[in-house]
């Protein structure tokens, strides 16, 4: 008598079906509490305590302001209030990663994590805090701010995070000189630094710093209230090149890395040696970009400072190849080629004539720089192994000058070595023609 009948279902008939071959529930939903399995495999459930702002959830590389707790059988295992944590903080496990890039800024969650996933995941806290491995592990976590970070290479090796936007437009190129401040710290230890970091950033980002105010105004290991450096020198570690030429005029950054080849030079440095840190220190670098100084375009300027400009590049290309970075000292190489090739050399600046003497004193002298360069490249190509550019530049330089036997050296060898025998004997042979006694030419010949 107490059955409910849904619509449609009193007819006589239909009312005989329904109490012949079905049952029938009659439920009221009371509540419900949302649950999250975040692996997809039941390994952590997350249950939401308070919900937070919608859209503002901290990514893979976030910086976050957080408190959490771990607890097994009710008892406290670990319990942190308040604190920062960088993308390579070590007591920021998988587990406790894995449910920060699911939390909403003011969310505070509790998450059930089965023992043997968190085995898995981070066996060294399982160990410090002698977790049970046949019962379930709780964390309890609220999240209060994030900033996001930027992978600097992609592959977790180094972290950026930009405490201060700088002036848009203004960010640096390989070419420019730039105008820092520095502070380096390895493991919490200042051990450079020749500026106040706290004075600079906004009050929102002051807990990311984590910086004693005394430890701030020190200053320790540098001389110059300002350090120069032109990018494309290779003086300054990598991991720092990378990080200023995607600031802007006083920009400040903070980076972040535990990988100490990531502040090697290629170039020696006074000021960051081989041994400034070791592999494996948490090293955090703060730079304030004051200035940038990029040179004017290529076309833009006289045949002298051209000259003078194209000189600089190929004495630096030289240093880099000396240092062993064929790549890097290949590319240098090929810019200076560029210019040639691209006709930047052709362009006049304001009141110059190509019919003055000192002009065209310039540009033969120019030519046979624009010679050298281009063997320079082809000999880097074939120590990279690309043999057939390096038969195709060591050709254009036939081209420019067809009694440069270099250029015949290396275009023969550049096809021989890409296994085009005929056009290398070809090549080899119009050498010899032009010089039947030149060693190399002959060697190569044989």
């Amino acid at each position: 008598p107490n059955l409910r009948i849904p619509d449609g279902w009193k007819d006589k008939d239909k009312l005989k079906l329904l109490k012949n071959n079905i049952i029938t529930y009659d439920i009221t939903l009371i509540d419900f509490i949302l649950k999250y399995d975040l692996d997809f495999k039941g390994n952590m459930i997350k249950t939401v305590i308070k919900y937070g702002k919608e859209g503002k959830v901290a990514h893979d590389f976030s910086e976050v302001n957080i408190s959490y707790t771990i607890l097994q059988g009710g008892a406290t295992k670990l319990s942190k209030e308040k604190i920062y944590l960088s993308p390579v903080s070590a007591e920021l496990g998988k587990c406790l990663l894995a449910l920060i890039r699911s939390m909403n800024v003011e969310e505070q969650c509790s998450c059930i994590v089965k023992a043997a996933h968190m085995q898995q995941q981070d066996p060294l806290l399982v160990s410090e805090l002698s977790l049970d491995l046949k019962q379930d592990i709780e964390i309890k976590a609220e999240l209060f701010s994030f900033i996001e970070t930027k992978d600097l290479y992609g592959d977790t090796t180094a972290f950026k995070l930009d405490l201060c936007q700088g002036v848009s437009g203004t960010c640096p190129v390989m070419e420019s000189t730039v105008d820092i401040q520095i502070k380096l710290f390895a493991n919490k230890k200042q051990i450079l630094s020749n500026f106040q970091l706290l004075p600079l950033i906004p009050a929102e980002c002051q807990g990311y710093v984590q910086i004693d105010p005394e430890v701030d105004s020190t200053i320790i290991g540098i001389k110059e209230d300002v350090l120069k450096y032109t990018l494309c020198e290779y003086t300054l570690p990598q991991v720092m090149r990378k990080a200023i030429k995607g600031m802007g005029i006083n920009g400040v950054s903070k980076i972040t890395t535990t990988f100490s080849f990531r502040l090697e030079t290629l170039l020696p440095s006074d000021l960051f040696p081989p041994t400034i840190v070791k592999d494996k220190d948490l090293v955090e670098i703060y730079i304030h970009l004051k200035d940038v100084n990029t040179p004017r375009p290529f076309t833009d300027i006289a045949i002298e400072e051209k000259k003078a400009r194209i000189l600089y590049r190929k004495e630096l290309a030289g240093k880099i190849l000396k240092a062993g970075a064929i790549k890097k000292a290949c590319r240098q190489y090929q810019k200076i080629n560029e210019v040639f090739n691209f006709g930047d050399i052709d362009s006049l600046a304001k009141g110059e004539s190509k019919d003055s003497d000192s002009y065209k004193i310039i540009m033969n002298e120019l030519l046979e720089v624009k010679k050298q360069t281009f063997i320079n490249a082809a000999i880097c190509k074939f120590k990279l192994k690309e043999y057939l550019s390096t038969a195709k530049i060591a050709e254009q330089v036939v081209e420019i000058d067809p009694k440069y036997l270099k250029a015949y050296f290396w275009q023969a060898r550049g096809l021989y070595f890409a296994k085009l025998y005929e056009q290398a004997f070809t090549v080899i042979k119009a050498g010899l023609k032009l010089d039947p006694n030149n060693p190399d030419i002959l060697a190569e010949h044989n």
